[in-house]
């Protein structure tokens, strides 16, 4: 028991810090790998010369801080005890991520990325 106690008091005072780099990059290069033929043509469109999706998979991440208002647009927090997702429950304001993957995909959101920020992909 004073074991047991002693293990969860310790891990409970290290830092925790979901997936990373590390983690964005091994999930992306296994969706790639299921893709369609088709929807990894298309991706490699979208993307452009010499980018895959494990190279731009820590993107949200490394650009949370100057974008501090679309940090939430990067993950839904879906209640544990919950079968599925509610979008009313889990997403109220329509700042997270399946709330801003069609509001960002509009062609006048499109059309303003790539006029300001040719060099970054969108979304």
């Amino acid at each position: 028991m004073r074991k047991t106690l002693a293990v969860a008091m310790l891990c409970s005072t290290l830092p925790v810090y979901g997936w990373g780099p590390v983690g964005h990059s091994l999930v992306a290069r296994i969706a790639t790998a299921e893709l369609t033929p088709a929807a990894q043509a298309r991706v490699a469109e979208i993307l452009g010369p010499g980018t895959t999706l494990a190279s731009i998979a820590s993107w949200a991440d490394q650009v949370r801080r100057e974008r501090s208002n679309t940090a939430p647009w990067h993950y839904i927090d879906i209640p544990i005890d919950k079968p599925h997702m509610d979008l009313a429950r889990d997403c109220p304001k329509g700042d997270c991520v399946v709330a801003q993957i069609p509001a960002q995909r509009a062609p006048k959101a499109t059309a303003w990325w790539r006029r300001f920020r040719p060099s970054e992909p969108f979304c």
